[in-house]
């Protein structure tokens, strides 16, 4: 018998396979929220799913080198958080890849705006890239609201609003911005307890 979360992990898989065909244009709001719901509603439910596997397993807070759990949020969230991170590696890869391929892309992506670019679809991972950032902020306060830990309420908050910020707003170093994001969050997996 197959265990009572299959069907999240293959509905966060089914959900997160959208992505790459989502054809509206790139850098529109339209895309930038199609884009947050397709990997926050991913997320989601591979998070629920991790939260019902430590359950199943008679560990809600974790394995017993870790406890006592003391965090307001459940110890399933952040393990599901540092295995969904670890997707920042290779999109750190892939921009650094166009940032640094030589002076004239490294001197484009500090420089230029979101619509200096020549068309929308230069832009299709670096946007992608900012949605998803803004869905996981905005999934984490769906899933545990503001309270329990204030820092990590107002460090959700605040990011949602950048990533907003970097998509839309007319600022210089687009992709350089872009390439900050998940590198930045490769850094956030490494959050330890104190």
């Amino acid at each position: 018998a197959l265990p009572d979360d299959w069907h999240l992990y293959v509905a966060a898989l089914v959900i997160v396979s959208a992505s790459p065909f989502v054809t509206l244009l790139p850098g529109s709001v339209e895309f930038f929220l199609v884009q947050a719901l397709i990997w926050g509603s991913s997320t989601y439910c591979f998070f629920e799913a991790r939260d019902r596997w430590w359950n199943r397993a008679g560990m809600p807070d974790g394995p017993k080198e870790i406890q006592p759990w003391k965090d307001s949020a459940p110890y399933s969230c952040y393990e599901a958080a540092f295995l969904v991170q670890l997707l920042n590696v290779p999109a750190s890869i892939w921009l650094a890849t166009k940032v640094f391929a030589s002076q004239e892309s490294l001197m484009t992506a500090v420089t230029f705006y979101r619509t200096d670019y020549s068309s929308p679809e230069e832009i299709w991972f670096e946007h992608a890239v900012l949605a998803q950032l803004f869905s996981y902020m905005v999934r984490d306060i769906l899933m545990h609201g503001l309270s329990g830990d204030p820092v990590l309420g107002f460090h959700h908050l605040v990011v949602a609003f950048l990533m907003v910020g970097f998509a839309f707003g007319e600022v210089p170093g687009f992709r350089l911005l872009a390439l900050q994001t998940p590198v930045v969050e490769i850094g956030t997996s490494g959050r330890s307890e104190e």
